[in-house]
């Protein structure tokens, strides 16, 4: 919605700036005219205006506008004013300046205006600004940050991370979560992966480089957790950050034993988590499978929500469009949808990247998991 007093003030602002090129036009000889003239003895008893000054008028204080331009006049000036989005004229008399709170022109020291500054960045966070930089126990690698910069700048928090093995990608999820704790309150989250990972206690364990607390789901905990879901309509609270394998989804986990309960796909209402990681995304990538209904239904749910895979582009175009279709089914809704953003985008954007890729990250990473990192960025671009 357009401000009108800061539209007022705007055009006050063109006009002092079109008398200031009318003046300089002006002859020495006007200048000197002008000088000499008497000023009107109604201009001592009066207000004189300038524009872009706030006003209101004497009978109804509740008009309010700003100062566009004053006409001068043998007997009394006449001040047009832009009120309720026009310009209106009025009588120099009819005016009077707006008071101003005692406390509004009032100074600021240096570290008021600082302190002001980080309130106006916390109440409204920049998209330019990474408020997850040195926020957790990690070193900084610069390329891993680009996961997070591009989920802020997305207009839906759905992303699909496609890096290399061993180049991070588990610590671009934990900066991701950071970067959102930082913008809001972030409750519950949910990392679904394969059951060797939760074995090996690797999401735990990276977890607590960002200094969060996760728990693990085995059957009876997450049947507990539908149950008391169907009861209370809440997630119970011990485990809202909780990590479980896809091999716990089953026909009967996800729509309950015949006749004696409700099932995951069931639940109503359904458990919405703040974000949902999705690691090794490419073993849903068969949409007849268990995993992949369980996925979708909490990602469908999900404020939030990030794949993890290593392989997207060995999966082939139909595997890589059910990942995507996952993620943003409102964009990409079919095959032909699909066919606009692939294959041709994907193929230009790894001979860029592989051309102009930086130094320390070829380096770093071998060509192949460049190309696999850029594409599946670019290609999934509308997130």
């Amino acid at each position: 919605m357009i401000n009108l007093e800061v539209l007022g003030r705007l055009l006050a602002a063109s006009a002092v700036q079109m008398a200031k090129k009318r003046e300089l036009a002006h002859t020495h000889r006007s200048l000197a005219s002008q000088t000499a003239e008497k000023v009107p003895t109604y201009m001592s008893n009066q207000t004189e205006f300038v524009p872009g000054q706030i006003v209101v008028l004497k009978s109804d204080t509740s008009v309010k506008g700003a100062v566009v331009e004053v006409l001068p006049g043998e007997d009394e000036s006449r001040v047009k004013v832009f009120v309720d989005g026009r310009r209106q004229t009025y009588y120099a008399s009819q005016l009077q300046a707006e008071d101003q709170p005692a406390d509004e022109l009032q100074p600021l020291s240096c570290d008021r205006f600082h302190a002001s500054l980080t309130a106006l960045q916390i109440r409204h966070p920049s998209l330019s600004t990474l408020y997850s930089l040195n926020a957790a126990r990690v070193n900084f690698i610069p390329y891993q940050f680009r996961p997070v910069l591009r989920f802020i700048r997305s207009d839906r928090p759905r992303l699909l991370i496609a890096d290399g093995v061993g180049v991070g990608k588990t610590i671009e999820a934990g900066l991701i979560l950071r970067e959102l704790q930082a913008r809001r309150e972030i409750k519950s989250v949910l990392t679904i992966c394969p059951r060797p990972l939760v074995t090996e206690g690797k999401w735990r364990s990276e977890m607590k480089r960002f200094g969060e607390q996760f728990t693990h789901l085995d059957g009876p905990t997450l049947r507990y957790c539908i149950k008391e879901m169907a009861l209370e309509g809440e997630w119970p609270a011990q485990h809202q950050k909780a990590i479980l394998p896809y091999s716990l989804f089953d026909e009967v986990l996800l729509y309950g034993p015949e006749g004696k309960g409700k099932g995951l796909l069931d639940l109503d209402p359904p458990p919405r988590f703040d974000l949902v990681i999705v690691d090794e995304a490419h073993h849903i990538r068969n949409p007849n499978t268990r995993s992949h209904e369980a996925v979708r239904f909490f990602c469908d749910c999900a404020e939030a929500a990030v794949f993890l895979t290593a392989t997207p582009i060995q999966l082939g175009s139909e595997d890589l469009f059910v990942l995507l279709n996952v993620l943003r089914p409102d964009l990409i809704q079919d095959m032909e949808s699909f066919k606009h953003i692939e294959p041709r985008q994907i193929r230009l954007s790894i001979k860029r990247w592989t051309m102009r890729g930086p130094k320390w990250q070829i380096g770093r990473l071998r060509p192949w998991k460049h190309s696999t990192k850029r594409s599946l960025r670019i290609g999934a671009d509308p997130f």
